[in-house]
């Protein structure tokens, strides 16, 4: 760290212990390497961070993200941000017992995310405009008879929005 420039790598271990009324009862671990960088100016801060899956339950899942905020003004402020995840499902969509219900699903594929989003901010007006898009594949859902599905194609949400707050006296 030297004011400007910061670097932190870490390592995360996590051990879970997943436990049902009737059936399953285990305990998994997932170990985690990663990397955060932040840097600033005096109009700019641009943080990074990048955590991949070493082992475990987890193995190869990919956390990742950047946020971009440029403040030229006291009064107008941009950022931007964007990540990509690919993380294997919970455990509970994979392994499942109940009274009711009950499943494996050993070939399930790892959820991606990918996201991207700008927001223009004016503090004078008290105005901000942003916009988001978001691309998932691979997601776990319900269908109507309750059975587990995972999503065998891409889809995409993208949102434009306008907030604006407002003061009386």
């Amino acid at each position: 760290d030297n004011g400007k420039l910061s670097a932190q790598g870490h390592f995360d271990y996590y051990q879970q212990e997943y436990s049902q009324f009737m059936g399953i009862d285990s305990n998994f671990n997932s170990s985690y390497a990663g990397l955060r960088v932040v840097y600033k100016t005096k109009k700019t801060t641009t943080k990074t961070s990048f955590k991949y899956g070493l082992n475990g339950y987890n193995k190869d899942d990919v956390i990742s993200s950047v946020h971009i905020k440029y403040k030229p003004t006291e009064n107008f402020t941009v950022g931007l941000e964007g990540s990509y995840k690919l993380i294997e499902p919970e455990l509970y969509y994979k392994n499942f017992t109940s009274n009711h219900f009950k499943w494996v699903n050993d070939s399930l594929e790892k959820e991606q995310t990918i996201y991207f989003g700008a927001k223009v901010k004016l503090e004078k007006y008290r105005l901000t405009l942003f916009a988001n898009a978001k691309l998932r594949d691979n997601f776990m859902y319900f269908d109507t008879l309750v059975n587990l599905k995972q999503h065998d194609f891409a889809t995409r949400n993208i949102s434009l929005g306008v907030e604006k707050d407002y003061r009386i006296y």
